[in-house]
């Protein structure tokens, strides 16, 4: 068997059922042997809010040895109302601002808001205005598309958005599950060009059940669904992608999983897999 090609990392959205603070996050997928992980913007405001110091999370992170890697946040950078996208563009400085402070180089920007009648040219624009914010700041922001909702549900629709950005360096955040949820298919992603990934989640779930029924819940570990994840992966490595696998799972109820077992076999599940 070829040797594991990626780095591995936890989405913090997957130890939800077990209420840690941003600090415990970090140590339980530390002391799990993942690489890196994707911390939720809003768990990091509620660590500042208490008191806490963005430099001793990053610091934290560093003496643990585990790069936080990714944001994720939600900018209404998109909307159809001009008042809306600018106030939302200023709320980005300032949560890129955060995680610029704790060495965090990039930052997830799904399609929130109303963006459903947005079109391509449009988004595109308003993208590239968001990439520009970001990158003076030292964060880029991976243009996520989402299965359940908006206007980026697809791989094709997020290449298009890119290319009529202007930004050649922008990249692409993809994820099995809202592949599938969005209609499309693991072949799409042959269609981006090279070096056009930024960040890659990673998740299973039930080909037996309807699309349109499936939600975030119904994401499982790596190998306990029915998705073709070695075709995932075949077509994620032509592009040329060798950097983060992020397990991102949101079961409410590991049942008597302890958060070292479930996080230990996350990675497990990852390096088994892919």
């Amino acid at each position: 068997m070829s040797p594991f090609p990626f780095r591995t990392a936890m989405n913090a959205s997957t130890l939800r059922p077990f209420h840690l603070d941003v600090p415990g996050q970090l140590r339980a997928c530390a002391a799990a042997g993942f690489q890196g992980v994707e911390l939720w913007v809003r768990d990091i405001r509620a660590f500042r809010e208490a008191g806490g110091s963005l430099s001793d999370l990053g610091k934290l992170s560093a003496d643990l040895g585990i790069e936080v890697f990714d944001g994720i946040a939600f900018f209404k950078w998109e909307d159809v109302d001009p008042a809306v996208r600018d106030a939302e563009i200023e709320k980005a400085r300032e949560e890129m601002g955060m995680l610029a402070a704790m060495g965090c180089r990039a930052v997830a920007a799904p399609p929130w808001g109303d963006t459903e009648n947005v079109k391509v040219e449009e988004c595109a624009e308003r993208f590239a205005r968001l990439w520009a914010a970001g990158r003076e700041l030292g964060v880029e922001p991976y243009l996520e598309m989402w299965g359940h909702r908006g206007n980026i549900r697809s791989v094709g629709a997020a290449a298009a958005i890119l290319k009529h950005s202007g930004m050649r360096a922008a990249k692409v955040l993809v994820d099995p599950y809202h592949i599938h949820k969005g209609g499309g298919s693991f072949q799409d992603l042959a269609t981006l060009p090279p070096g056009s990934i930024g960040a890659v989640h990673v998740n299973d779930f039930a080909l037996s059940t309807d699309r349109s029924a499936l939600t975030d819940k119904d994401r499982r570990f790596p190998g306990d669904g029915e998705a073709d994840l070695s075709l995932f992966r075949d077509l994620v490595l032509q592009t040329g992608y060798r950097s983060y696998l992020s397990l991102e799972l949101f079961i409410e109820d590991f049942g008597r999983m302890t958060v070292e077992e479930v996080a230990r076999r996350g990675r497990e599940s990852i390096t088994k897999v892919f």
